[in-house]
């Protein structure tokens, strides 16, 4: 697995690069894994990844489309939380992010929506 962004022991949105899956990952208040997801992409495109917490929830959508039902998350994020981009303890991301944005007090998404802009890589 190669992780995109992980939040050190609440949640990790990471790509298998041996069953071609992207993976969001919730971990429980011990950090073993609570709840997982995986949603197959398209190769050779880019792909627009969203995380949305919002009253006690977590969405992940893939190109506008949410991906399972929301997962619960009480959790209370503080100032040391690690949050590691591209990286975690163990391994390193091999792709490309673009635009990264990172919110606060601000659910951007709380329902399917209309991505702009996805191209194939070589374009």
């Amino acid at each position: 697995m190669k992780p995109i962004i992980n939040l050190k022991n609440s949640w990790e949105l990471s790509y298998d690069e041996f069953q071609k899956v992207l993976v969001f990952s919730k971990k429980d208040a011990t950090g073993d894994e609570e709840r997982k997801v995986s949603y197959d992409l398209e190769p050779e495109v880019w792909n627009q990844l969203s995380v949305v917490r919002e009253s006690g929830e977590l969405r992940f959508y893939v190109n506008g489309q949410l991906i399972e039902s929301p997962i619960q998350d009480e959790s209370n994020y503080g100032t040391s939380d690690k949050l590691f981009i591209g990286k975690s303890d163990e391994a390193y991301f091999e792709g490309w992010v673009e635009q990264l944005k990172i919110s606060k007090g601000l659910a951007k998404y709380l329902c399917d929506f209309t991505p702009r802009n996805l191209k194939k890589l070589s374009e």
